[in-house]
């Protein structure tokens, strides 16, 4: 088959990933995080003044410096007249297309990899469909994505847009979300071991520009409570407390290419509860229910299992892997480790930035190159089961309150279950 004819086929799985993408984000649940930012960028609309500070970080009531989270809601507004759906739609097709760009890294990384199946692995991830709303994790990933681009385009040629957007992604991520440690520290890193000649105009041109939705920031520096100080401070402390929580984060950035299986067994998630609702469903939906559960749980720690593998090997044959082997298998470990300065737990949220990473160990161990007829016909169903509870919670919603909000709405007017405060908050805002 030529390359046009796998072009196009690509092409095609992105376009029902996007689609299936935007149904499942004007589809889901709304928490107080996403009515709270919603809420804020609908101030700037109305008022077109820039808060100072972003999303309030609950565990010490400080604030995240910087205007970027209003901008990222605010735009779409101004673009499609105030419509909270549009921005919605548009933060998913982001998302899509920051997926795309995952695939080409790992194309060139990988150029052996089987094309079509390496898209739609990573199209169709199940990760990729826990995380669409209007937040600051999602819109601290795209930046994440960007970070891979450069980190990988550093490590081949070490041209300065490549530190340029480095740079740029880290300055930006700190206005978002807690994660930027994580980049920061790797950049940090590339700066130090100096494989090639660092370009420092680039790399301060891009902390500029990242840096000019901090100008509010600065301006009302005294009305921002403990200001930056106190931002630092507050949120990065030793923390013995967080060291039972180590295996988990490693575990976590495993399930990134796989999925997460307490999302969908635990009644805290939307997928969870769909689940325990779909098992007492009668006419034996509930056991294809549950085999299909069993069947998830087999193939996610099989899926897994090729990353422990390949840190085992890494660890084990350290002096002959590759630098780029070392980076990954040392990751998620160095990483879990910061948590002992961190006011967070290891949440997925937290992690989610490193999501394009975690697709290298299971690619480097050969788990598409072992991918016969049979196996891609499993990764199929593990995609279409998966995807399954989504669709029962939205079936279920007029029953349940797991669902869309809209179908929400109408079972409260029916003389259903209440709306919760923040999806009633949330629902003010659409026109």
């Amino acid at each position: 088959m030529n390359a046009l004819s796998i072009r196009r086929q690509i092409v095609a799985l992105w376009l029902v990933a996007a689609a299936l993408r935007i149904w499942t984000a004007l589809h889901m649940a709304v928490s107080t995080d996403v009515a709270a930012i919603v809420a804020d960028a609908v101030t700037f609309y109305h008022t077109g003044k820039l808060s100072p500070v972003g999303a309030r970080i609950v565990y010490t009531g400080t604030n995240l410096p910087g205007s970027l989270q209003d901008l990222w809601i605010g735009i779409p507004l101004y673009l499609f007249q105030g419509s909270v759906r549009a921005a919605v739609i548009v933060m998913s097709v982001l998302i899509s297309l920051a997926l795309a760009l995952v695939l080409k890294g790992l194309r060139e990384l990988f150029p052996q990899a089987p094309p079509r199946a390496l898209a739609a692995w990573i199209f169709f991830c199940p990760w990729g469909f826990y995380f669409l709303e209007l937040w600051n994790p999602n819109f601290a990933f795209l930046y994440g994505v960007l970070f891979f681009w450069a980190f990988l385009r550093i490590q081949k040629s070490g041209d300065g847009i490549a530190w340029f957007a480095a740079a740029f992604s880290v300055i930006s991520i700190m206005q978002l979300h807690l994660s930027f440690v994580i980049p920061g520290i790797i950049s940090f890193g590339m700066v130090a071991r100096r494989r090639f000649r660092v370009p420092w105009g680039w790399i301060f041109g891009g902390v500029l520009v990242g840096g000019l939705t901090l100008i509010p920031f600065f301006m009302h520096l005294d009305q921002v409570h403990g200001g930056m100080i106190g931002f630092v401070f507050d949120n990065f402390y030793w923390n013995m407390s967080k060291l039972e929580w180590i295996p988990i984060a490693v575990t976590r950035f495993w399930s990134f290419p796989t999925g997460d299986l307490f999302r969908f067994i635990s009644e805290g998630h939307g997928y969870g509860r769909a689940l325990k609702v779909s098992l007492t469903q009668p006419g034996g939906y509930g056991v294809i229910v549950a085999i299909a559960t069993v069947f998830i749980s087999i193939y996610t720690l099989y899926m897994m299992w090729f990353s422990a593998r390949f840190e085992y090997r890494v660890l084990r044959h350290w002096k002959r892997s590759s630098p780029l082997d070392r980076f990954v298998a040392a990751l998620p470990v160095w990483v879990s480790c910061l948590f002992l300065f961190s006011v967070k737990n290891p949440a997925a949220q937290t992690l989610w930035i490193l999501m394009p990473f975690s697709f290298y160990p299971m690619i480097r161990e050969g788990y598409l190159e072992s991918s016969s007829r049979r196996h891609v016909i499993l990764a199929m169903i593990y995609v279409v089961v998966s995807h399954s509870f989504g669709i029962t919670q939205y079936v279920n919603a007029l029953k349940h309150p797991i669902g869309p909000l809209e179908a929400r709405v109408k079972a409260a007017k029916q003389g259903g279950p209440a709306l919760a405060p923040d999806e009633a908050r949330y629902l003010e805002l659409f026109p």
